[in-house]
This record gives C-alpha cells, structure tokens and sequence, in this order.
C-alpha cells in the first residue's frame, strides 16, 4: 500500500516528466479509410470535392490526395441527405431530427453554423440545391407533404416559401393517392431555372424565372424518381413495376425500354439517371432486377448502344452520379460523363463508362480497410532505397490514366511532413490478403495485394487474380467482361467480409526492410515467404515442409487438437507477374510452405533475408526454417508434460472463465436466494472494474477453470545482431519471449550447431513478454549496450552481453493498476522544431493510455489517453512507428485513425475553428 501511495506523489527532484514534455506531445491528426455506417454522400462536380455522411451524425469531405476533413455533431443525428452548392465549398447537411447544419470551406478558414428544426416542416420528402442563373447565389429547395416547396437560403441560412401548391398546379396534375406530397425535385444543370417535381403520380417542369408551369403529365404506374438528363435535353422516370421512362420536356415519351430484365415481376427502379458519352447515350439505374430469382442484388446496371452491365455489389447501394472530366461549365466535355461513382454502406466504386471497357477504377481515398476484417497490422519504418523504389515500381507500372474526380485542395503555405517517407503498414486480413500501404505520407496509399490463399488448394486461377495491383482493380480484358447469363452481372468492389476458410486468415506478418522479403503466418498453422521479383514468373506447385513440434509428446495432446488438419498446397502452376512472388526453393520455380504440427493458428513470426531463415512460433513452440534449403535447422516445444494437455483449450471454451451450463446455473441459484442471505453471504472475490483484471497470483488452474493460454505459448520472436557476443564478427541470435514470462537467447551459428540456447531468463511474476529492445549508447566515449525488456506488469533492464540485471526496473501493474499490450523504442523529434532527436520507450496500456519513458531514468515519464478504456479493437490493432507515429483502427473497423507522439511540423494547413450554434468538433487534415 505504502509503494502505490509513494507511486502517486513524485518529487521534481527525483525526475519529473518535464523535460519530456519538450518531445511529447500527443495529437490525433488524420484518418484513413472508409466511414462506418455510411448514409448518405454528395459530389460537387465543379470543385472535384465529395462529401460522406454517416449513421452517428460524422461528416467526412474528401478531396485531392492530401486533404480530408471530418466533421462530427454534437447531436450524433443520422445524416440523412448532403446537398453541395456547387463551386463555393457549401455543403449543407439535413439530419435525420429535420435541422440543417452548414459547412462552408474557404482556403485556410472552415465556418459551420446550424438551425434548429422548422416547426412548418413536419415532413421533409425531397430537397435540392437551386442557383441563379449567374451561380452567385443558392438556395435549397425543400419538399413538404403539403405539396408546399420552401427554399433554404444558403447564405444567410434562413427558410421562406417559394412555390405554393396553388389553384394552377392542382388543376394541372393528378393525385390518385389524393396526396398532394413533393415526392421529387430535380433542377436542370444546364438551366437552373428549370424545376422538375413529382407529385403522386405527376410530373410537373416549373419555370422560375417566369413563375410558370411549363408542362404537366401524369404516370400510368407508381413513380418512384424523376431525374433531368445531364444536358438538360431529356426526363427520365423510374418506376416501381421494374421499369424506367424518358420523356421530353413537354411530355412525349421519348423512348421506353420498359421492364429490362422482366418479363416477370422485378423490384423497383430506385433511381435512373442517363448521360451522354463519347460513345453515344448511358443509363444507369439500380434496382429492378427479377425479384423471384435476384430480388437480394444489390444492383446498379448500365445500359449503351446495346450493351448492358448489372454491376453486383457486396452491400446495399445507397446512391451513385455521374461525373465528367471536365469542370468548366463552358467546356462541352463538361457535360459530358465518363465516370460513376456508386456509394454502398460499405465502399465507394468509381467505374470509368466514357471508355470501350467500362474498367473499374482504383481508389486513392476511402479505400474500404474492412473488405476483409483485419486481423493483424504491422508498421516498419526506414525501408531501404531498393525496396522502396520497386514497390513504387511496381504500383505504377499498370496505373490506370483516368481523371480521378476528386481533385479539390485548398490554397496552403506549406506542406505537411509526417516523419520518414518511406515508411510502409502492412494489414493482413481473415481472407488470407496482405496489403501494403504506403504509410509516411498523410494520404495513406495502397501499393499491392499479396494474396496467401492463391497457394492453397480450392482456389483457381479463373475465380479470381491471384495478385491484385494497387492502381488497377482489373485488367481491361476481364473488365470488360460480363457473365453470359441474362441480368448480365459483373462483380464489383473489394468488399467481400466472408471467407471459405478460416484457416487463410493472417495471424502474423514479419518484413525485411532490407530486401522487402515478407513472411506470413496463418490461422492454420503454416507460413509462407514472399519476395520482390523484376520479371514475371511461372511458379510451380508449392512443396510442403512439415513440422511436428510434440512428435515424441503427442499421446499428452487432446484429441480435438489432434484433430486439426492443416492446409494443402495448390496443385496446379500460376503465372505471377512482376511484384511480390512466392519466394522459389533454389534452382527450382516451386515455392515453400511451412506447416507446423499441432496445426494450430501461427502467434508469432520473424525473418531475416540475410540468412534466408524464418522463425515462426505457436502455442506448442517454435521452429527455425532456412527456406533457402528447404530445411528445418532447430525446433523444440515449450510445454512441460503438464501444460500439453492444456494447449489449445483455449479455442475451446466459451468463455474465459466458466462455461455457459455454469454461468446460468449460478444465475439462477443467485435469483432464488433473499436478501438477507446474499447480504449475509461471503465473498472471497473482490470487485472489480468491468475494463479491469483482477491482479491474482499465476498458480495451477483450477480443474476445469482455464484462466490463461498455456505459458509455452510464443508470444514474441525476433531477431537482433548478436548482442550476447564479444568478438569483431557477432552474427546474429534469435530471442524467444513466451506467455509464461521466459526469454530465451539463441545464437545463429554458420556451421556446426546453427541454432545454440545462449541464455535463459525466468522472470519471478511470470507474465507474458511484450517487447525486447536493446538501447546503444554513449557514456564518457564508451559504448554500452542494453536490453531492456517489457512485459505486460512490469519493466527490466539488463546489461549486455553478461544479461546481468540494472536499477532500471519499474513495477507497473502492482504500482499503476494497468497491463501493457504494445511497446517500442521511439525517437522524437524537439517539438519547438530544433534538430534534436531523443529515443524514449513508448508503451500502451489496457485501458487505452500511451506511457512515454526515458530510457535513462524510468521515474521520467510521460501519459497521454489516446483512446477509450472499452475500445478494445482499437487497444489490440494499435501500432507504432519508429518516430511516434500511432495507427489504430476505430470502431467498425473501416476506419484506421492516425496520431502521433510529437506535434507534426508545420502544423496541419487548415486548422480546427469553432463552430456556431450548435457546438460541432471539427478537426481538419491534410
């Protein structure tokens, strides 16, 4: 008691965290990713800006590569609609309570300002955003089920009415369903003065500028749209049997496809909207696919000259437009389109219909993260030159050359800096993908897909690429391509959550920066090697290289365990083209797949190109692989005769510390006794925080009661210059850390015994090892090397080689409270911009916290909150980078928020300002 009191009263002259404060500095900066929940979106065609509203009231505008803001309100109202003013950065959103929020962009200011809802408008049934005929001043017209039209003054955020349902339009239209609702409004872009409005099943073209109703006609079946063409020449109609409409201005059926995929009955027309093209006239509306046989597609079909696309997404569409290369309006290509933006709940897809072969583009922003969930993320830092510029290489070499529409940026001093560029983030996913990010710049780009699952057996070449490259989704070839079937579909989109095979999924990566060599471990128990090639290759089936680590214990395994059977290898070759390429075996085109027995999932991974070995660790152990040789130089178990028989029920039970049958029976026995007896009775357990453990002594599980993974368990492998060595030429050594508190330190020998156990550490509180880092430095000329060493209660320091330990050594659970998951050495930048870099240990907490330490002097600390206690997918993904970088992924998991540890220089070139009534946090990036 007395340590924890003592712990919380420090002494500046016994070391106080202010000099630290010189270097730390934590601030959130910018995100990356596709916003969860998304609702609703917006496209200014002028400005190249698009604007992406979500389920909890965020408010995300992207633009060029280096710019994007997020907004969120205060209310956390669902965004319902976005309406832009074109060409003056106004954005207006509509929440789902009625109220209207305003966001205005100018250069380096940001305005925001709110109303409260309008008691006339009880209902709200369609808005859009109405200019004058110069475009200096909008308005938002707003449809009410009075059949009244309000406008929105945009500039001075006022309501007044602007069209009456009067005595002209009441004779002029027919109301079947005798209400008299404004169902739709659309104004004509190449004449603002011309409104289109659907009431019931009537459609009404309304001259502004004259105050007239030029023309009137009603519709044989339900509306449910009416859209103006994008040279304002034609109207198009959706309905809801199926089929769409266009008629001319005065009302003559221009043409009438019908029900395309009919004859039987097909869902609704939700939108239709038609373009023109270099390559003649295009429609495009979702729905109205055959509802008996594909009425759960999520659709979006494309029709020209004959030709038609039922582009199938993953998830509900939400909305699509338009968009042309061009942003003059005086510029015929303007109103030209050649590209379609189509917006889900889960992923934007740009398609480029201006072209012969309707290719889908690849995206710059709002990459969709969670295509497949992320189960593993690594950062490395300081990649070599080689590497870099052929990842660069090989991103660009088959780079798509349309005009990516979103290329708004506003004017800024300077540009923004985020530590070193060549910094990469690795994500691996659970359908077995790696991707490489990009990751020292503030727009996060994606480099390539790796895709482990092309080496296993049940996947073929024809399903799908087997590499996808970054900048291109598809080959022209297969983009052009649709299925023979009639709705012709063509799939579309990176989003695809399910998985075959739960055995794909990454559980570990490790990457060289040396030589860009990449090896990943997977759920089923088996790794592979990657390496970057210059030309294309014709590799082979892969060859399997077992691994038995209990093979003289397997009678102590549990027979569920034994059970587990590990993947097989494809058995057909595949042609690989120039990137990453599994790592052939020499003098042969077959690649190499390490499977380890107990085929269990794969928690740690190490490699060093150097000496073509990998190292790769389970629960059972671990196991040296030289992938060069195909030979498997050292393996051992970590588990004792006892703890075998407990690997690996962890997978097994249902909760972590009782079954389900217990915890209802409990239940029950807990309602049936009075209050007096539950007042009365003893409880040994103490309470607890519900996001904290309660610290308890690390003996022999009770039977039945599994309160931990078994101590053998490999919770980190590394590899270091042989810092345990004192001659001229150390080599290298490989250090094991396990989850019952153990650090082995093996030397990698060139000949004779390759892999030697040259010290072994027990720790007494035996909890599980985070981290192993050694520091260099400098004393009176002399240079001394240390190890220090994190797990999750406390920290070590020990001398090197001799392992002897120091006085640096700080209890941190017993004294804090808190476990720490993640830690590393990072060197911060002075924060007042002098050239001056120091090297702290950085730790993350259970409970969401990031302690900076002084290497020197552990009483020298500094604590930032970076994210919520309860945010544990956040906690378990964070990553660090060598100079402070962090990366996490927020809730949803589509979203990945970046900070750093020292305040970036220059500051961010629009800064964050306060909004009017109501209070909104904006933060803005670039």
């Amino acid at each position: 008691m007395l340590k924890f009191i003592r712990s919380h009263f420090h002494h500046p002259e016994k070391g106080s965290g202010n000099e630290l404060l010189d270097y730390v500095n934590f601030e959130k900066t910018t995100q990356h990713g596709f916003p969860n929940k998304t609702t609703a979106f917006a496209y200014d065609p002028i400005l190249g800006l698009l604007a992406v509203g979500t389920e909890n009231g965020e408010i995300s505008l992207f633009g060029a590569d280096h710019f994007i803001w997020t907004n969120t309100l205060d209310s956390h109202h669902r965004i319902a609609h976005l309406y832009f003013a074109e060409g003056t950065g106004v954005l207006i959103a509509l929440t789902h309570d009625l109220g209207f929020h305003k966001f205005s962009i100018s250069g380096r200011s940001l305005n925001a300002l709110s109303i409260d809802p309008d008691p006339r408008l009880k209902k709200i049934t369609s808005c859009a955003m109405f200019a004058n005929s110069s475009r200096e001043k909008f308005s938002l017209l707003i449809g009410a089920t009075t059949g009244m039209i309000y406008s929105l003054d945009v500039d001075e955020m006022t309501i007044a009415e602007f069209l009456p349902f009067n005595e002209e339009l009441e004779s002029r239209i027919t109301l079947v369903n005798e209400t008299q609702s404004v169902n739709a409004i659309d104004i004509c872009r190449s004449d603002p003065n011309r409104l289109l409005l659907l009431y019931d099943q009537s459609v009404a073209v309304y001259d502004v500028s004259v105050r007239e109703v030029l023309s009137t006609w009603n519709l044989d079946t339900p509306p449910m749209d009416a859209r103006w063409s994008l040279d304002g020449k034609t109207v198009i109609i959706s309905s809801s049997d199926g089929s769409f409409t266009l008629y001319k201005q005065n009302g003559e059926i221009q043409e009438s496809p019908g029900i395309v995929f009919g004859p039987f009955p097909c869902t609704p027309v939700q939108k239709a909207l038609i373009a023109n093209t270099d390559h003649g006239q295009i429609h495009a509306f979702s729905g109205g696919m055959p509802r008996a046989s594909y009425g759960d597609r999520y659709t979006v079909t494309t029709m020209r000259a004959g030709r038609t696309a039922c582009w199938d997404f993953a998830s509900p569409v939400l909305d699509f437009c338009f968009a042309s290369s061009s942003k003059d309006l005086n510029d015929n290509a303007h109103w030209r389109a050649t590209l379609l933006l189509v917006l889900t709940e889960e992923e934007l897809v740009v398609i480029s219909v201006g072209d012969k072969e309707w290719k889908s583009l690849s995206l710059r922003c709002l990459h969709p993260l969670h295509s497949s969930p992320i189960t593993n993320m690594i950062h490395v830092s300081n990649v070599e030159s080689n590497v870099w510029s052929k990842l660069l290489k090989f991103s660009t070499s088959q780079s798509s050359h349309s005009n990516w529409p979103l290329t708004y940026s506003p004017e800024i001093e300077g540009q923004r800096k985020v530590g070193n560029e060549k910094q990469l983030l690795l994500t691996g996913h659970a359908n077995g993908n790696v991707k490489v990010w990009s990751a020292g710049e503030p727009s996060m780009q994606l480099l390539c897909t790796i895709e482990t699952s092309r080496e296993v057996a049940g996947c073929s070449e024809e399903a799908s690429s087997f590499i996808k490259n970054s900048t291109e989704s598809d080959s022209e070839e297969s983009d052009c391509q649709v299925s023979d079937e009639w709705p012709p579909f063509k799939k579309v989109g990176d989003y695809d959550p399910c998985s075959d095979d739960l055995r794909l999924a990454v559980q570990r990566i490790a990457f060289d920066p040396k030589s860009g060599t990449l090896a990943v471990g997977c759920r089923g128990g088996h790794a592979l090697v990657y390496q970057l090639a210059d030309t294309p290759q014709t590799c082979d089936p892969p060859s399997i290289l077992d691994c038995n680590l209990v093979k003289d214990q397997s009678s102590s395994i549990s027979p569920t365990i034994k059970a587990m059977k590990g993947v097989d290898p494809r058995d057909k070759a595949l042609n690989y083209p120039t990137g990453y390429q599994p790592r052939p075996i020499s003098s042969s085109s077959s690649s190499l797949i390490v499977q380890l027995s107990p085929c269990v999932p794969v928690t740690s991974i190490a490699v060093i190109d150097q000496r073509s070995m990998i190292a790769v660790g389970t629960e059972f152990g671990f196991a040296l692989v030289d992938y060069a040789k195909t030979k498997i130089e050292f393996h051992i178990s970590l588990l004792d005769q006892h703890d075998l028989a407990d690997a690996g029920a962890l997978d097994e039970s249902l909760s972590r510390f009782k079954s389900m049958k217990k915890s209802i029976r409990q239940s029950f026995r807990r309602k049936k006794k009075t209050t007096n007896e539950a007042q009365n009775e003893h409880h040994d357990d103490e309470i607890c925080r519900p996001v904290e453990r309660r610290i308890e002594p690390r003996g022999t599980p009770q039977q039945g009661l599994i309160l931990e993974p078994s101590k053998g368990l490999v919770r980190l492998l590394k590899f270091l210059p042989n810092p345990l060595s004192l001659s001229s030429n150390p080599g290298h050594s490989l250090w094991i850390g396990t989850n019952g508190g153990r650090l082995y330190a093996y030397s990698i020998q060139e000949t004779g015994e390759i892999c030697k156990l040259e010290r072994e550490i027990r720790l007494q509180h035996a909890a599980p090892i985070v981290s192993v880092e050694v520091v260099h430095e400098t004393i009176k000329s002399i240079s001394i090397s240390r190890l220090l060493l994190v797990t999750e209660e406390q920290i070590r320091g020990y001398t090197l080689p001799l392992l002897r330990p120091t006085k640096y050594k700080l209890k941190l659970t017993a004294n804090e409270g808190f476990r720490v998951r993640k830690g590393n050495l990072v060197n911060l930048h002075h924060i007042k911009g002098e050239n001056s870099t120091e090297p702290f240990l950085s730790l993350l907490t259970n409970i969401g916290e990031v302690m900076v330490y002084s290497i020197h002097n552990h009483r020298k600390r500094v604590k930032h909150s970076v994210m919520k206690s309860t945010d544990i997918a956040g906690i378990s993904s964070c990553v660090s980078s060598s100079d402070g970088e962090l990366f996490w992924l927020r809730p949803g998991g589509s979203q990945l928020q970046r900070g750093s540890l020292c305040a970036p220089q220059p500051p961010p070139p629009i800064p964050p300002t306060s909004p009017q009534k109501p209070t909104l946090t904006n933060g803005i990036t670039a």
